[in-house]
């Protein structure tokens, strides 16, 4: 079986990536006790929006808590921002210029209780609010599942997932996802759609779980073909093969899902073993 699985990733080492896309349907989302979206937000005047009585962000976060049965936390500052954009990006450039930490009014009373969170903010001239560097400081990330999500007009997740990971050099900070706030404000079945998407191909129950996917031979062979441009002998909507968290599956993937068929099987070796003994 080694050998076999060793062909199949040297074999499509030259095929390229290929993004891919699932949606879902759910009947009723299960809640999850685990699960924390917190989130920042601003209402008032927004970047191709216009004047709004809610954030982006907020209507993205409340989405996401709805499709995963999560908690709903709003981070907010002692400071009220403008509500005018142009007022608010002069303060948002003084508080990064001054690598400030405005002060938090709301805490996580329970934040060990959490063991997979959601973490959304809208972009300011190209990173998060100075405010979200004071939330990850103020608490201990230390073996959570951290979920970066947020709304933007342009700038996607402008590096602020390599700054979290950073900031929680012992968490595991997943790449996330990234949504338009006119579309959040706007197009609301559309921003449900992506976070669908990404929670079907990042296997979320098992994140909530913490169990770890099982793969086949079936499923090496399912990959294989798909990479390959090839018909598959399974439906693979919903398939956990994004198993590097970067939004598509490639030969890397390919590769990790081998390494870890062979662990699963030499664990099972293992016990067979010590079992006889």
């Amino acid at each position: 079986m080694k050998k076999f699985l060793s062909v199949i990733c040297a074999g499509v080492l030259a095929v390229g990536s290929f993004s891919f896309n699932h949606s879902t349907v759910t009947a009723e989302t299960e809640q999850h006790d685990n699960v924390l979206i917190a989130y920042f937000s601003r209402a008032g005047e927004n970047y191709n929006v216009g004047v709004v009585e809610r954030g982006n962000t907020e209507l993205l976060a409340e989405i996401v808590a709805e499709e995963t049965g999560g908690e709903l936390f709003r981070i907010e500052t002692v400071f009220e921002y403008p509500s005018d954009y142009d007022e608010m990006l002069t303060v948002a450039t003084q508080e990064r210029n001054e690598n400030a930490r405005p002060e938090l009014k709301t805490k996580i009373s329970n934040f060990d209780e959490y063991d997979v969170i959601f973490v959304g903010y809208p972009i300011w001239w190209g990173d998060m609010p100075m405010a979200m560097y004071n939330f990850f400081e103020s608490y201990d990330f230390s073996n959570k599942t951290v979920i970066p999500f947020n709304t933007h007009e342009g700038s996607g997740q402008s590096g602020t997932v390599s700054t979290i990971r950073e900031l929680c050099p012992d968490a595991n900070v997943m790449n996330g996802f990234a949504v338009r706030g006119s579309v959040a404000q706007n197009q609301s079945e559309n921003a449900r759609t992506i976070v669908q998407n990404w929670l079907d191909t990042n296997d979320f129950s098992s994140l909530v779980q913490h169990t770890e996917t099982i793969y086949t031979i079936q499923d090496v062979r399912n990959l294989q073909d798909f990479l390959l441009h090839r018909p598959t002998e399974e439906n693979l909507s919903g398939k956990a093969y994004d198993l590097n968290h970067d939004g598509i599956w490639n030969v890397f993937d390919l590769c990790l899902m081998k390494q870890k068929l062979l662990n699963q099987v030499d664990a099972v070796s293992s016990a067979t073993v010590d079992g006889k003994n």
